[in-house]
């Protein structure tokens, strides 16, 4: 599948695409950590294997390795300890949230320099080849899953009562819904067409 060639998505587009979506799970996994305390983020509880920390260090890593040097160099860096990632001896709230930062920066700093003819050029994970948007899809994935277990967990630790929603809040659908109605219209109607 090429992503650049007539009658295909276009490039410039999903390459956007893409930056908003990474944006949308970094936004969610920040407004996750930010309602826990600085013991909390390393909470376990229950016993699950990983903290919040852990995950926020891993994903981070993961970022760092698969996009420097995105399309000449392979995905699994040669510098990467991934077992240590795993763990969270030594660190600080402090150095997680550097690892976080340095993981963003250049994921979206070599997103913002491909273009759309990049998106079809082979890109290489363990040697494994890969189209450049296959790769991304993979890394998306990759990051959406953990953003995901970083907000469970941390509304775990945060209680019901004190969790404050990142997204349309459990008993708010009906407010959602008709605020979303009169941007948009009403979605159900027949002679709905979507506004562009």
């Amino acid at each position: 599948m090429a992503l650049h060639r007539e009658n295909a998505v276009d490039g410039r587009l999903y390459l956007d695409d893409i930056t908003d979506q990474y944006r949308c799970y970094k936004s969610l996994a920040d407004g996750a950590a930010a309602q826990l305390g600085d013991e909390e983020i390393f909470a376990r509880p229950g016993g699950v294997a990983l903290s919040v920390a852990v995950i926020m260090k891993h994903t981070a890593r993961n970022l760092r390795s698969r996009w420097l040097d995105f399309l000449t160099t392979d995905g699994e860096k040669k510098d990467r300890d991934r077992e240590s990632e795993f763990s969270d001896a030594w660190e600080t709230r402090e150095t997680i949230m550097a690892h976080w930062k340095e993981g963003w920066t250049i994921a979206f700093g070599e997103l913002g320099r491909l273009e759309p003819s990049d998106l079809d050029r082979i890109v290489t994970i363990r040697g494994q080849p890969y189209r450049a948007w296959e790769a991304i899809h993979r890394n998306v994935l990759h990051v959406s899953y953990h953003t995901g277990q970083i907000v469970q967990l941390a509304r775990a630790i945060r209680g019901p009562d004190e969790w404050k929603s990142l997204s349309v809040p459990p008993g708010g659908t009906g407010a959602h819904n008709a605020k979303m109605r009169e941007k948009y219209g009403d979605w159900w109607a027949p002679d709905f067409k979507p506004k562009a």
